[in-house]
């Protein structure tokens, strides 16, 4: 194991508390809250680089190209995903979010050109199954679908996209993440003013905030490193329990209710991408005797 696999791995800690920290400040507006977690995310780093000696003014130094397609791919992820946890039921916005797992590993058969095996499609069902569960009613198998259901969904899409594609394209830069981060913060306040109320100040909710920036920058920039020069088989295969972890704290913190739908779906969203790649946990482990 390399410092890369290290680095993704405390990504996948970090995102797994991401919905619990974010409904601890649930007083302040969805995009004021992207807005300041991501002038934290950058503030970390700017002064993580100085501490260590390094030139913080990677901005500088980065394609343009790349900067912007860093900040559309982290940028648009995190507004659909914030906005769905503050419009519909935090362990919902979660697990429907956490779809991205398996949703990486069927976008890898595209852009990757794997060969197509019967588990992707397995795999793809029980996500979906877990969908269909988690969402369904009365004891009813059908979708009672709102529109946080779909921003959360859409924000699976957009992070599985952006993900499988820094591998395809082997090209990223670690001052990219900070950098993006603080030009989406911007983008988010400005958005904020116009259709959002005012907040007023809370140090509990602004100390979670920051918490909210170390968790979401720090994960978004740790992931990079990961997917880029780390063992990705195995960084993937450690995503799937993203969701357990996430919806174990939800509920253990009372956010969410342990019901039978909760339960199921959260099985199932695990159980997808682990069916979808199957061939590869099983690789990786032979490779390892």
């Amino acid at each position: 194991m390399n410092k890369a696999d290290v680095a993704g791995f405390c990504a996948i800690l970090l995102w797994s508390s991401t919905a619990l920290i974010y409904v601890l400040c649930d007083d302040v507006p969805a995009y004021l809250i992207m807005a300041i977690s991501s002038v934290f995310s950058f503030m970390i780093f700017f002064l993580w680089d100085l501490v260590r000696g390094k030139n913080p003014f990677g901005l500088l130094y980065i394609p343009w190209k790349l900067l912007l397609f860093t900040t559309i791919g982290i940028g648009l992820y995190r507004a659909l995903y914030f906005v769905a946890l503050k419009i519909v039921p935090p362990v919902e916005a979660s697990l429907i979010n956490y779809l991205w797992p398996v949703l990486i590993v069927f976008f890898s058969i595209f852009l990757i050109k794997e060969k197509i095996r019967t588990e992707h499609f397995v795999g793809l069902f029980l996500g979906f199954a877990g969908l269909v569960v988690l969402l369904s009613s009365k004891g009813e198998l059908s979708l009672n679908w709102q529109t946080g259901h779909l921003l959360a969904f859409l924000g699976a899409i957009v992070w599985a996209v952006y993900s499988v594609f820094v591998k395809v394209v082997n090209k990223t830069d670690k001052n990219a993440v900070p950098f993006s981060m603080l030009l989406s913060g911007a983008l988010f306040y400005l958005v904020h003013l116009q259709v959002e109320p005012a907040w007023v100040f809370n140090l509990q909710s602004f100390f979670y905030l920051f918490m909210l920036g170390v968790c979401s920058g720090g994960g978004y920039y740790l992931w990079a490193t990961g997917m880029k020069s780390g063992n990705v088989k195995i960084l993937s295969i450690s995503a799937y329990f993203i969701p357990l972890l996430s919806t174990i704290l939800l509920i253990a913190f009372d956010y969410a209710q342990p019901s039978w739908n909760v339960v199921i779906a959260t099985v199932l969203i695990f159980l997808g991408p682990a069916v979808a790649s199957k061939d590869k946990i099983m690789s990786t482990f032979k490779g390892k005797k």
